[in-house]
């Protein structure tokens, strides 16, 4: 009887956690959202917009940064011809649903290895991992996790005993795995790895087929982005970059990386000497090439940027670690899985708040880049082509883009920007960027003739919607606003005077307010309509 009390009890509460955790995934899903609210396009993401619109060859195989990125520039695609620019949460729901689908392929990894309580806890905590916030808020991410997802599948079909069609699977998987990021590379030589110490000659073909394809692609297309002066730095930045991954996975949220580094790296070490008769040794060689090539590759291109713990290089540390800490501590029996539930729960407890709030912060700083960026955009498109096309209208924000082609794009799919009662709404800093654009669009030619209206220089002028040609005769300093309330510090146009000078405001359906300032003598004359 007691026994039956005890298998009951068990069981509603093992129902209970799963409902508690489909429940957290939710409030992860809706937190991500939140936390992401009112962003637009971001850095990479406009060389996709402006540059891969065609369905060309060129387009999918180009590669970014020495990724290859063909599925997601696919996924982009659609998106352009079904949403168009406009709807950016479209993009934003591709990447949350594949965080959600990396967050139960990790429990699903892990359930059979250390028991189902401790992969629930764990794939909370991963749905929470608010310190990789750029990749839970970023589409253009959705590179990793397509690769993330692709490749814990492909390890699990390779838990299964072989079938030709598993084996295909597994192969097209790895080939999913490979056109979603360069980590692919990594997801090839580990399942290379594992048959090769299984000695599973004739299944070799499973890694070499996507192997071999990729190989091709790097010979015709590929970049190298490996610098030598790195090597140096890359054990350091191993070290650094695995001991941030789990200071945000157990609560000491970014602190005391070095030591963890280190002190984690020695304990995988002595658990694996210790217990390697117990452990599935082919499957953690792969995994160690997964988790520590990705660290080691990573440090290897970008050290010289510094900070091995920047946030988009956290999600796939976190998750392939957790994979490997599972191998490592898998058991079939019921007190060391109870044990890894425990601590799972209590890195979950210690890890949530730290994390939800880099979430959290991490938003804000997208979404102040995001309202910069739409309403200078928004400015651009009311200048139209009075701007130049090789402008960059912020080589800060968006170096990507310049005038001619986002026209383009938006003549194509539509518009991402502000529209004029929107910039109108934005706080004055970014009225003033947008104004800034605009007075880019400000011409100065020889006048073909008098103004219609002519006042003494020193005082501020309002134009018509339709804009405006000045026609000023002397010494001027000349500062415009659109949008702002106030004017520029600085001068927009300095006039010498020598010659009477035309300045000609493009019309912009929205009113110019100009101050020229300058001696007694000088004169602006005023002609409605832009020349």
């Amino acid at each position: 009887m007691r026994t039956d009390r005890w298998a009951l009890a068990r069981t509603w509460a093992l129902r209970l956690l799963g409902v508690g955790t489909f429940v957290a995934l939710l409030d992860a899903a809706r937190r991500i959202f939140t936390a992401g609210a009112g962003l637009t396009f971001f850095y990479d993401e406009w060389e996709f917009v402006l540059f891969r619109r065609d369905p060309s060859i060129d387009s999918f195989l180009r590669p970014n940064s020495g990724h290859l990125w063909a599925l997601p520039v696919a996924v982009y695609q659609v998106l352009f011809r079904t949403v168009g620019l406009s709807h950016y949460t479209a993009y934003r729901l591709i990447v949350v649903a594949l965080h959600l689908v990396c967050v139960v392929l990790v429990i699903v990894y892990l359930w059979p290895r250390v028991g189902l309580v401790a992969a629930l806890f764990a794939g909370v905590l991963v749905s929470y991992f608010g310190a990789a916030w750029q990749d839970l808020l970023w589409p253009f991410q959705m590179g990793f996790f397509g690769t993330i997802a692709a490749a814990t599948i492909a390890l699990l079909m390779l838990d299964r005993a072989p079938t030709p069609r598993r084996d295909v699977a597994t192969s097209v998987l790895i080939g999913v795995a490979v056109g979603c990021s360069g980590i692919g590379v990594l997801v090839l030589s580990a399942v290379g790895i594992e048959l090769v110490l299984r000695h599973a000659w004739r299944r070799l073909w499973v890694a070499g087929v996507p192997g071999v394809l990729y190989a091709w692609w790097y010979l015709v297309w590929g970049t190298s982005q490996a610098r030598k002066e790195n090597l140096r730095a890359v054990p350091a930045w191993v070290r650094d970059a695995g001991g941030s991954v789990w200071s945000w996975l157990v609560g000491f949220d970014g602190h005391h990386v070095s030591t963890l580094g280190v002190a984690l790296t020695l304990l995988l070490v002595v658990v694996v000497a210790i217990r390697r008769s117990d452990l599935d040794l082919p499957r953690i060689a792969g995994l160690l090439v997964l988790t520590y090539g990705f660290w080691a590759l990573t440090g290897l291109t970008r050290a010289q940027y510094g900070d091995p713990g920047t946030s988009r290089y956290l999600y796939p540390g976190a998750v392939f670690s957790l994979l490997l800490a599972a191998e490592v501590a898998r058991s079939a029996t019921w007190r060391p899985r109870a044990i890894a539930g425990a601590v799972a729960a209590v890195a979950l407890m210690a890890a949530w708040g730290g994390n939800v709030d880099q979430l959290d912060i991490g938003g804000v700083g997208l979404r102040d880049n995001s309202q910069y960026v739409s309403a200078q955009l928004g400015a651009v498109e009311l200048a139209g082509a009075a701007l130049d096309p090789s402008l960059q209208p912020d080589p800060v924000r968006m170096p990507q883009v310049t005038v001619g082609p986002y026209l383009a794009a938006v003549a194509q799919f539509g518009s991402p920007s502000d529209s004029v009662a929107e910039l109108r709404s934005r706080q004055e800093p970014m009225r003033a960027e947008a104004d800034g654009v605009l007075a880019a669009a400000i011409t100065v030619v020889a006048p073909t003739g008098p103004g219609a209206q002519c006042v003494t220089a020193s005082g501020v002028v309002t134009t018509g919607s339709e804009g405006a040609t000045l026609v000023v005769t002397g010494p001027a300093e000349v500062r415009t606003r659109v949008f702002a309330d106030a004017f520029p510090t600085g001068a927009t146009l300095s006039l010498p005077g020598a010659e009477p000078t035309a300045v000609n405001l493009p019309a912009l359906g929205v009113p110019w307010v100009v101050d020229v300032q300058g001696p007694p003598t000088t004169t602006v004359c005023v002609a409605a309509g832009s020349s």
